[in-house]
């Protein structure tokens, strides 16, 4: 099935995936610690993605991620719609990433907000090879790409091509206008076009390959990248069957079992931990005496 065009199958998938989560993040609400520790198993990964190529690769992403799934945890209750999960999600996202920087700013240092007025030029015939789906080493260097932006078109890119939101919810989200979103969303497509057709040209790949939407190009990346990101979901599961067995007054049993995690998944399990510990809690306080 050519990338762009629609497949009733994968359609299908996709809303059924989406129904199995709603069912989830509603059980959750209604203070099921199970349906919590599975939530938060699922979405971990993607959370962590999301923050590794929003906040930049590098110091704060592990403390980014734990707080997200804290206060995913801590505020799950209050959610008014399963529906609505997503956007809630990336606002959490998004808040935690800005206290981050806010709290970690040089004295001196002015947080930039608005990087999209650096460039006003909007690009046209926004296309690119198929090429860049289909190559692992190509879908690197989108994810290269991609990282050289400025943070807020970083953002707006992973808000739109990676989770699905509109305009109008990522306008939400950021707390800014529509036409500031679409104003990144144009410059940053012509950044990432610009960058990714001078590649190709230096390494003589151009030919006569088959030119795909760059919006289409980029949801299929991330997907795929996001698959592949740092591995280890079993581990992790493992780990929050594990987790759901302590009471609150094991805390520091859990501290201890997660802190002998083997080192290639130490960061994951690390702000999981956290979280899952925190969900206990917050389940504790809500448990009818």
């Amino acid at each position: 099935m050519p990338i762009g065009k629609p497949d009733g199958r994968l359609e299908h998938q996709r809303e059924a995936a989406q129904d199995q989560l709603e069912a989830l993040v509603e059980r959750a609400s209604k203070g099921d610690k199970d349906a919590l520790c599975e939530l938060c198993e699922k979405i971990a990964k993607g959370v962590m993605f999301k923050v590794t190529y929003i906040l930049g690769k590098g110091s704060g992403v592990e403390d980014v991620s734990q707080e997200v799934l804290i206060r995913v945890c801590e505020n799950i209750q209050n959610l008014r719609s399963p529906k609505a999960f997503k956007t809630w999600l990336s606002r959490i996202i998004v808040n935690e990433k800005n206290r981050y920087l806010a709290k970690n700013m040089k004295q001196g240092d002015m947080l930039n907000i608005d990087d999209h007025l650096e460039d006003t030029k909007e690009e046209t015939g926004e296309f690119i090879p198929q090429e860049y789906v289909e190559s692992k080493e190509l879908r690197k260097k989108v994810m290269q790409a991609i990282e050289g932006l400025p943070m807020r078109q970083r953002e707006t890119i992973m808000l739109h091509y990676y989770d699905g939101l509109s305009v109008t919810e990522i306008a939400r989200v950021l707390d800014v206008t529509t036409q500031s979103v679409s104003k990144n969303l144009a410059v940053a497509r012509g950044k990432l076009k610009e960058e990714l057709g001078r590649g190709l040209q230096a390494s003589g790949q151009m030919g006569a390959m088959v030119a795909l939407p760059i919006g289409a190009v980029l949801e299929e990346v991330l997907k795929i990248e996001s698959a592949c990101f740092s591995a280890g979901e079993a581990y992790i599961h493992n780990f929050v069957s594990r987790c759901a067995q302590f009471s609150i007054s094991d805390a520091v049993d859990m501290v201890r079992v997660f802190s002998a995690a083997p080192s290639v998944y130490g960061v994951l399990a690390g702000f999981c931990a956290t979280a899952f510990t925190a969900a206990t809690i917050a389940c504790a306080r809500n448990r009818p005496s």
